[in-house]
């Protein structure tokens, strides 16, 4: 004689789907003399390369005879936010480092 089976709440449960990575944009500004603007960057690039970051852009211009901005677009996920913070602390902590600033750029 067949049997009747009872389906218990969560005992049978669909495999989980995978969930693709959310990437947000992010740009960080920094200012600094211009004199130091090329080991600035050089910093920038070689902190991206060694986090596994991907620096998608790196722009300089001059705000004033003495001071130029240097922007940098990187793209990361939720996990690889970790290694972006940690990148800024450190530049942060960089005597030549006039003013640090980073922002999500909002999706268009």
């Amino acid at each position: 004689m067949p049997r009747d089976y009872e389906v218990r709440p969560g005992s049978h449960r669909s495999p989980p789907t995978a969930v693709p990575a959310l990437r947000r944009t992010y740009r960080l500004t920094v200012v600094c003399h211009s004199a130091d603007s090329d080991s600035v960057r050089a910093q920038l690039r070689r902190q991206f390369d060694e986090s596994g970051l991907m620096l998608q852009s790196l722009s300089c211009d001059q705000t004033s005879h003495v001071f130029v901005r240097i922007s940098a677009l990187v793209a990361s996920s939720i996990p690889e936010r970790a290694a972006l913070v940690r990148i800024v602390n450190r530049l942060a902590a960089e005597p030549a480092v006039r003013r640090l600033q980073w922002e999500t750029v909002p999706v268009v």
